[in-house]
């Protein structure tokens, strides 16, 4: 490749134009200069046309409905012309060398076609990669636990995501389904340092339940990749089906479907500890009872 390639920035809003002021500004300032800026506007209101108009390097594209992101990833590529690739949340922003130190790093390693990075908080949390993933990628991956790989972390090798793409819509996991499909045809190698600001809202999609939901869909999705390595298919599941009870009851005050994710971490460890009974039993009785469990349990019965 191109030792100077073009690097395509394609950045998905919504309705924050404050946000997204701040995001574009921020992507003009990278040091890296071959660069083109594309900002998607996946409203169905156009939004961001206003905003965009005032930079003269930003192209702009609005979409005729409203899509989701994944949607605004599958309709973008055919619209920039980079050797790699920058998708961007409209809620973050880059450090000015993070495009030109993944470029190096791409160039340099000639098996590794997937570059990411640590982040910096909206609490000024430095949060970096954790190297020993890069020993077992594929396993954290479908774990779900390949930490700061993450939709404005990464840079892509173009030719790859034309290979992917399009991706089924899987809302605000779009960040782990890239990682499956990235992870069966190339290497990932990071840049230990923070050269993303995230905005990690406590409140956020990625702690939503629909997160949790589509953290099941995935693996629903990629069965076939999953049932190529079974316990961690196994493990992955009792985890998102614990995650997603606790999130039931910590919004709904009675709810069938939590029973049923707690029934299915019983269900599916081989030696149900008596924390995993408890959620379940005391999961019948909502979230008053869970609560009540979780207090027998800490006060009691892990002294048993």
């Amino acid at each position: 490749m191109d030792k100077n390639p073009l690097v395509s920035i394609i950045i998905t809003t919504f309705d924050r134009p404050e946000l997204l002021r701040k995001a574009v500004e921020k992507c003009l300032e990278q040091t890296y200069e071959r660069k083109e800026i594309l900002v998607v506007d996946h409203s169905g209101e156009k939004y961001a046309e206003d905003i965009v108009e005032d930079y003269e390097d930003v192209e702009y594209f609005a979409t005729s409905e409203e899509l989701g992101q994944i949607g605004a990833w599958n309709i973008s590529l055919d619209k920039v012309s980079g050797d790699y690739i920058q998708f961007h949340d409209d809620d973050d922003w880059l450090k000015p060398s993070k495009i030109e130190r993944q470029v190096e790093l791409l160039n340099r390693e000639e098996d590794v076609d997937v570059a990411y990075c640590g982040i910096v908080s909206e609490r000024d949390e430095v949060l970096l990669p954790e190297k020993e993933d890069l020993a077992n990628t594929t396993e954290k991956i479908l774990r779900q636990e390949f930490k700061r790989c993450q939709t404005t972390t990464m840079l892509v090798e173009s030719s790859l995501l034309e290979d992917i793409m399009p991706l089924h819509e899987f809302g605000n996991v779009g960040d782990l389904a890239l990682q499956i499909e990235l992870c069966q045809l190339t290497e990932f190698d990071f840049i230990d340092r923070p050269l993303v600001r995230r905005m990690l809202y406590h409140d956020s999609s990625g702690n939503s339940l629909l997160n949790r939901r589509k953290r099941l869909e995935l693996i629903d999705y990629y069965s076939e990749i999953y049932d190529e390595y079974p316990e961690i298919k196994r493990e992955t599941l009792i985890d998102v089906n614990r995650m997603l009870g606790l999130k039931l009851l910590d919004e709904k005050m009675w709810s069938s479907e939590a029973i049923r994710s707690f029934y299915t971490v019983v269900k599916l460890k081989e030696e149900p500890d008596i924390r995993d009974f408890t959620r379940f039993s005391s999961s019948f009785l909502g979230k008053k009872g869970l609560r009540f469990g979780d207090w027998m349990y800490h006060n009691y019965l892990s002294k048993l």
